[in-house]
């Protein structure tokens, strides 16, 4: 289809791809949204293998104790700041100088390609959901629980 050659010329994996296609179309923009992200960072943070943020005391990974996006969108202009986590689990973090300066550098390279076929900026939860749309999710009265969307 046009769309799935559109996505073929997109350095990224198919589901971000489409991600990027549809977020100037079908998605709110920035303004319309309570979470407004870039969405080559998003792209960027997605594609990195490894997570940005890192306990700050002790050790261990963060994930999957915390697998806040909102949180990594944060962090990654905010790479000098603690934060708390609380929860389950309850923790600080703080992000990866490194791999921030990494997502940033991809971004900025994505921005330049994507700035023609995608919006510049779109809502944090309508962009994963339409990358990952079987991972929709409904929170339970259970702290933790959650039903998925089928």
């Amino acid at each position: 289809t046009e769309h799935g050659r559109a996505i073929s010329a997109l350095p990224l994996h198919p589901r971000l791809g489409h991600m990027a296609l549809v977020s100037a179309s079908t998605i709110p923009c920035a303004a319309d949204s309570h979470d407004p992200v870039s969405v080559s960072s998003l792209c960027a943070l997605l594609e990195l293998e490894q997570d940005i943020l890192r306990r700050s005391k002790g050790n261990g990974p963060v994930g999957p104790a915390c697998a806040d996006l909102r949180l990594r969108m944060r962090a990654l202009h905010e790479s000098d700041t603690v934060f708390r986590i609380s929860g389950k689990v309850p923790m600080e973090v703080s992000a990866v100088g490194k791999r921030c300066a990494q997502v940033r550098q991809v971004a900025r390279q994505l921005q330049q390609v994507l700035r023609k076929v995608s919006g510049q900026t779109a809502d944090l939860g309508a962009l994963v959901a339409a990358a990952f749309p079987e991972r929709v999710a409904r929170s339970t009265s259970t702290l933790g629980r959650y039903v998925l969307r089928d």
